[in-house]
């Protein structure tokens, strides 16, 4: 009863304390086959008194201040390299909502993604689209809708430069991950953070940090990141636009973070969009679930 108990305390306290007890476990398992009672009784005492000062100094070395972990955070996004060519299998489902949030109309495309030097490609493998009960291929239409899509929006870009509009204003706006991501000291200094209570993520211990931007723009994006405790590691951010962009009554995003070959790359994404005018609403649900990650 004993070792389980000291085994159901340490699992809450992260994969050190986990990991001492296990051992400690192996040593109690060692100590109960000593033929000497007066030996096995001395050293199960010694490891039962000992196990204490383990977890306290696991605990404490894993619980640190609001400065020191955004300071630790910091310094782990800047230690990954930059990542400017990439590949990835890509699975999209797009989601058009009617007004009470319910599917509509669900496409779901399947690609390969390609950035080379921070310009993304994508290779269209399959396209469906499902529209009361009836499913269809549209793989032709949705790449030409994509080439459109991106020469509309590379002239919007290039008359955005010609006016000399600033990127913070709302039409034109370009955000960057580092706008997603304001660690750096100097994108700290736009925003007010605050520790909240750890939590459990697929059975990580994690920090939780909350931003909230001392200016409302939608360039500032606030909202909560969650902070691997093992490594310091970004495994996930749930974020919505300080303010939003002109005709947006909603919009929110959450990407899942992974480490491959060192790079920070999207495991998955997730955007929830609300906005229009009074006589035409636009709600959409937007996820993206990447794969197959390879560094070029």
């Amino acid at each position: 009863p004993l070792r389980r108990s000291i085994l159901r305390k340490a699992q809450g306290m992260g994969p050190d304390a986990k990991k001492i007890a296990e051992l400690l476990d192996k040593k109690m398992q060692v100590i109960m086959t000593l033929r000497t009672g007066k030996t096995r009784m001395i050293l199960f005492l010694v490891s039962i008194f000992l196990f204490p000062a383990f977890l306290s100094s696991t605990k404490n070395a894993q619980d640190v201040g609001l400065s020191e972990l955004l300071e630790a955070v910091s310094n782990r996004i800047e230690s990954y390299p930059e990542l400017n060519s990439w590949e990835a299998m890509s699975v999209s489902k797009i989601t058009r909502m009617d007004k009470n949030w319910q599917p509509e109309k669900v496409t779901v495309v399947k690609k390969i993604v390609r950035v080379k030097d921070k310009n993304r490609e994508e290779e269209v493998l399959e396209a469906q689209e499902s529209e009361k009960g009836v499913t269809k291929d549209i793989k032709e239409k949705y790449i030409q809708e994509s080439r459109e899509r991106r020469q509309k929006a590379k002239e919007r870009e290039e008359k955005r430069k010609q006016k000399g509009q600033s990127d913070d204003e709302e039409e034109g706006m370009q955000l960057t991950m580092a706008d997603l991501i304001p660690f750096k000291e100097e994108k700290r200094a736009h925003y007010e953070f605050v520790k909240l209570e750890d939590c459990m993520i697929e059975a990580l211990p994690v920090y939780v940090l909350e931003a909230r931007a001392k200016r409302k723009s939608p360039r500032y994006w606030e909202g909560r990141y969650y902070i691997s405790k093992n490594n310091f590691d970004l495994l996930k951010i749930d974020l919505m636009p300080s303010k939003n962009p002109r005709l947006v009554k909603e919009m929110r995003m959450e990407i899942e973070f992974s480490v491959v070959e060192d790079h920070l790359v999207m495991k998955r994404t997730k955007m929830k969009v609300h906005g229009g005018m009074v006589v035409k609403n636009v709600r959409m649900v937007v996820e993206e679930d990447y794969s197959q990650h390879r560094i070029l």
